[in-house]
């Protein structure tokens, strides 16, 4: 691969550099370069498409990538070398999963004012060692380190909900875990301008630098954000221990005249799914 791509480097370490200069130059390859490098600090990786409507994996042999397989186990070195040789140019996206050990907070939220407030909550529960992922726009993805002790398997799409319920207009706070995929570099697919990332930057700062969180740091985050922030549709118990308690009026049990007992039932039960 090296050979296609003069001046490229895949080393680890002070040579990082040298990977990030050709990344930046605009049109060269993407998978192609940063494909292996990501592997080599630990990621399970494919090449993923820019479509502006869908993103799926590239192609290579004449089929369709599959990842599934890799979800807790990395993918071979040799085998991701080949995806860089005939996928040079697609994304790089990362397999959320026990094989990479890391799960992802997608902040698919388009109001700043609701993003800082979600981020803020967000850093209070994680904590400021995570890698932080934007394209130029509002919205944000925080991808950390899963806790083996109480790790994280659950992923859901919780809408924002206006005070009578309705979606704000399609935001959301999605949690990417056990096989779903996220873009960690490469060009956005719909405004094509390019992921960066904060403080810790996932092509120069391994994955032993994030912090582990575990799911129920995730249940606190997701009820924290329903109940001060802005309301989620629906909060998934990620705790699988913790006691759950729904919400809502309580409809009164009625007495049919043929004697049986119809229980009451809730107009408003959230977290239930």
């Amino acid at each position: 691969v090296l050979r296609r791509f003069p001046g490229a480097s895949l080393a680890i370490g002070a040579r990082d550099e040298r990977v990030i200069d050709v990344l930046n130059q605009v049109g060269h390859p993407v998978f192609g370069v940063a494909g292996p490098h990501f592997r080599a600090m630990g990621w399970s990786v494919f090449p993923q498409t820019r479509g502006i409507n869908t993103r799926t994996p590239g192609i290579a042999d004449g089929r369709m990538i599959t990842y599934k397989e890799w979800v807790a186990t990395l993918p071979p070195e040799r085998l991701v070398a080949h995806w860089a040789a005939v996928c040079p140019g697609l994304n790089v996206a990362g397999i959320m999963g026990p094989a990479t050990g890391a799960f992802a907070v997608d902040i698919d939220v388009t109001d700043r004012p609701l993003r800082d407030r979600i981020y803020a909550i967000a850093v209070e529960e994680f904590g400021p060692d995570h890698y932080v992922r934007s394209s130029g726009g509002v919205k944000v993805a925080l991808i950390l380190g899963i806790d083996p002790a109480d790790p994280v398997e659950a992923k859901r799409a919780l809408p924002l909900l206006d005070a009578e319920g309705r979606s704000l207009d399609g935001q959301a706070v999605e949690i990417l875990a056990n096989g779903s995929p996220l873009t960690v570099y490469g060009r956005h697919h719909r405004t094509g301008e390019r992921f960066t990332y904060g403080r810790l930057n996932p092509i120069r700062h391994g994955l032993d630098r994030i912090a582990r969180v575990g799911a129920k740091s995730v249940q606190r985050f997701l009820e924290r954000v329903d109940a001060e922030v802005v309301r989620l549709g629906k909060v998934k118990q990620y705790d699988k221990g913790a006691p759950f308690v729904a919400t809502g009026e309580v409809e009164a049990a009625t007495l049919g005249a043929d004697g049986i007992v119809t229980p009451g039932g809730r107009t408003s039960v959230r977290g239930v799914t």
